[in-house]
Order: structure tokens, then C-alpha cells, then sequence
């Protein structure tokens, strides 16, 4: 999906539904891979992925070798079905080595269906597929907010070319997407452009996005991109400040903050100041969490706590047909990097490994470490689930 909110708030639903397809005898296994997650535990869940879909087109039974799979299955032995599901934002489409079966895609640009497209049967190029394995949505969250469904606000944005001045009439996949595009998936449409009495940049995505570059690099006017070539006069400062003036996948600020367990370093607890504050979720794991920068400068035990930004909890999970996977403790990831790095202190380890960065969000963040950090849009409090 495209971003992380409504990866979460689909999460949050399936883990929450009333009826799940199948359920008799299907076991749904559901992982959150997203940036918004505490820097340990990402890393973690990464290690899995990479070694779980590392696949094998000679053996395609070997992914049952490893124990994430299996010990999944055999906690629910009574069901003859297992799917399992990696609900992900565009962190798996770049720089990953990932080999899946099938793919559900969000469309928000031609770049990011490239790119997830590349991921299913990457590693087993010798398999022709029988039926369609990758199903694009019809329409991306973005459009499905907007009351009209045509072009009346850009979408395909956040990633994505679509902008006030160039936008679709339509974002609907059944019209946007020429058929020869979808028949094979690769990156012929964002290298070659179609010819010029083929072209539609209001209709097809393709188009517009070629239109949207062109205009950026052939504009007359001088910019940021075209000043290196067009005028002698500027490309000495286009070259040397271009990083500034458009910073690669530049973002609101953020701000990092540390979450610890106080489990971790329990010992430490005469030490507190009077005034930490104890944020717990519901199994009774207490966490502290602290603003970054004001512990690297201060210390970590001269920090006070905070509950302003991010609120740990246990997110309540009804449907007992769709279970959490691959997820980790943090206070068990922490203790074992602690092991390994026996040298640094628990307040060094926390500092380095127990981070995450929202951005600043007026209802603040929730926390839970199966799922990382997602807004707080009152969904728990107002018995959304």
C-alpha cells in the first residue's frame, strides 16, 4: 500500500472482522512491514523476510524448512489452509530481494507496480503463469476518500506524479492503464513513451508521468533540474546546491524518539527520577519513551519521559482467524543485542537500536511493537473495532 496509515487502519480491520472467508478451515498469518517501526524490530523482521523469501524455483516446498512457517502452521494444525499475507508499504519494493507469490497492488505510480510487479516469482523466472497473480485495486485510498471519484483532486501522489497542473480525469484502473501495460508489468512505460498521436497525459498514467518530467526538464523557465543544462549562467549553482533544493525523498521533519521497556533494565529502577512517567499497554508491559536528540545531548538518565507523542498499548484483536506473524518482543530483541554487545552500556543500546521518527501529528501516535506506530485517530477509544 501506498502509505502507512491506511496500511494500518486494513490491518486493524482484518484483525477485527466479524467473518473472515473461509475461516472453517483457513488460517490467515498478517506481518506490518513499514517504516514506523522501532529500529531494532524492523531490522528484525527484515532478517526474516529476506531469509523467507529467498525462494528456491528447484524446490519450491523448501520455504517449509523454516520454523516461522511451520511453527505458524502447527499452532493452528486443525486448519488445512494457511495464507499468509506481508501487508507492506513501498519500504518492500525497493532494495529488497523478495520472491512472493502474488500481489494485491494500491496504484499510485507506474515506478511503484514496476517495482512490487519485480517481487512476485522473482527468484523462479521459469514459471509462466496460468492466471492472473498480481490484481491491481480499482481505485487507491486516496481516491475512495474523495466524494468524486474523476479527476477533481490529484491522487496518484505521495508517491506519485499527479499533481494540480497535471491531473488524470479519471482514476479509475479499468482507464488509466492501456491493456498492453498490465498484459506484462515491466518498465518499458516509464522509459519508452508511446507516439506522440498515441499520447493522453489527462487519461493514462504512463503519459502523464512522462508529461509531468518533460515539462520539468524543457520547461523555458529555469528550475532546479533544468538549470544544470540550459543556461551556463546557473548550472555551477544547480550542481552544487540541487541536494539542497530538492532533497532526495524529502518528507515533513521528523523527530526520533526512544522507546524502552522497563523490563529491559529493571535494575536500574531506584535510579528514576520521580517525575518518569510509565506508559503500559495492557498485558502490563511498561514502556518509557524519550525525545532523541534531548537524550544523546543530556543523557538518557537525565531525560524525562514523555506520553505527549507516542502512546504504547496492546491493540485489541478480535478475529481469531487472523493472527499476527513474524512479529518480535522488543525487551527480547534488546536483551540479545545487549548480549552480543556486552560492551555498551543499556542506555547506549536503547539510544542506538530501540528509535523510531514519526512526524509531528497533533493526535499523536499509537505503539504497539507487532505493529510499529500509526496515528491515533481514535479508532480504539471510540469502539472502532
Amino acid at each position: 500500500m501506498a502509505n502507512i496509515q491506511p496500511l494500518m487502519n486494513t490491518a486493524m480491520a482484518m484483525f477485527n472482522l466479524n467473518d473472515t472467508p473461509a475461516s472453517d478451515n483457513t488460517q490467515y498469518h498478517l506481518c506490518c512491514y513499514h517504516a514506523n517501526q522501532v529500529l531494532i524490530l524492523r531490522n528484525r523482521l527484515e532478517t526474516k523476510l529476506d531469509t523467507l523469501l529467498k525462494r528456491d524455483g528447484s524446490n519450491e516446498a523448501s520455504i517449509f524448512d523454516y520454523a516461522h512457517i511451520t511453527d505458524a502452521i502447527k499452532a493452528y494444525a486443525h486448519k488445512t489452509h494457511h495464507v499468509f499475507i506481508v501487508l507492506a508499504t513501498a519500504v518492500a519494493e525497493v532494495g529488497r530481494d523478495h520472491d512472493y507469490d502474488w500481489a494485491i497492488v494500491e496504484p499510485s505510480s507506474m515506478r511503484s507496480i514496476i517495482q512490487l510487479a519485480g517481487r512476485v516469482w522473482r527468484h523462479r523466472p521459469d514459471k509462466v503463469a496460468s492466471k492472473p497473480n498480481i490484481s491491481l485495486m480499482q481505485y487507491n485510498i486516496r481516491a475512495l476518500k474523495q466524494s468524486n471519484r474523476g479527476g477533481a483532486q490529484p491522487v496518484f501522489t505521495m508517491p506519485g506524479f499527479e499533481q494540480p497542473d497535471f491531473l488524470l480525469t479519471s482514476h479509475d484502473s479499468h482507464y488509466v492503464f492501456r491493456e498492453t501495460e498490465l498484459q506484462r508489468i515491466d518498465a518499458t512505460p516509464r522509459i519508452n513513451n508511446v507516439p506522440e498521436n498515441e499520447r493522453d497525459g489527462a487519461r493514462y498514467l504512463s503519459d502523464l508521468e512522462h508529461k509531468v518530467m518533460k515539462d520539468l526538464m524543457s520547461n523555458d523557465k529555469t528550475n532546479v533540474v533544468n538549470g544544470y543544462w540550459q543556461d551556463p549562467n546557473t548550472s555551477n549553482r544547480s550542481h552544487v546546491h540541487l541536494s539542497c533544493l530538492t532533497p532526495f525523498r524529502t518528507g515533513q521533519p521528523q523527530t526520533e524518539y526512544i522507546i524502552e521497556p522497563t523490563t529491559f533494565k529493571s535494575s536500574l529502577d531506584n535510579d528514576r527520577a520521580p517525575n518518569d512517567i510509565y506508559e503500559h499497554n495492557e498485558d502490563g508491559q511498561h514502556y518509557l519513551v524519550y525525545n532523541a536528540e534531548q537524550a544523546r545531548i543530556q543523557g538518557l538518565s537525565a531525560t524525562e519521559s514523555t506520553t505527549k507523542v507516542i502512546k504504547p498499548s496492546t491493540t485489541p484483536l478480535s478475529n481469531p482467524n487472523v493472527t499476527p506473524w513474524l512479529n518480535d518482543s522488543l525487551v527480547n530483541a534488546l536483551l540479545e543485542v545487549q548480549s552480543t554487545y556486552d560492551d555498551l552500556s543499556p542506555n547506549t543500546i536503547l539510544t542506538r537500536f530501540a528509535v523510531v521518527s514519526v512526524y509531528d501529528n497533533k493526535l499523536g501516535w499509537l505503539f504497539d511493537e507487532r505493529f510499529g506506530c500509526w496515528k491515533d485517530e481514535g479508532l480504539i477509544k471510540d469502539n472502532y473495532y
